[in-house]
């Protein structure tokens, strides 16, 4: 089953998910500094794009890595063993293209 967004909403998944862990940040020595601290979830996040709507702006496009404005997302389902979440390209704060 391939899932098509609507409109101008994007599937993606939150590139810390992918590499696997939660959120966090690196003190100056390399220390990872957990995620446990409220603070560090209203940041913007970054994801890679999965699915995009038909009327998503064309520089997103599926693969390339999106910045979302923090806390601007779905609260997420998980489809096949992934967890997905979706925006749409309004919330989007830049991007960065990865070679596929």
């Amino acid at each position: 089953m391939k899932a098509v967004p609507l409109r101008n909403n994007i599937i993606f998944v939150f590139l810390d998910d992918i590499r696997g862990g939660r959120f966090h940040d690196l003190s100056a020595g390399g220390i990872i500094l957990g995620g446990t601290d409220d603070a560090t979830t209203k940041q913007p996040r970054w994801g890679r794009v999965i699915a995009v709507g038909p009327k998503v702006d064309s520089d997103i496009t599926i693969g390339c890595n999106i910045l979302v404005e923090a806390l601007m997302w779905t609260d997420g389902i998980v489809h096949d063993g992934v967890k997905l979440w979706q925006t749409n390209d309004t919330k989007v704060i830049g991007i960065e293209d990865i070679p596929v």
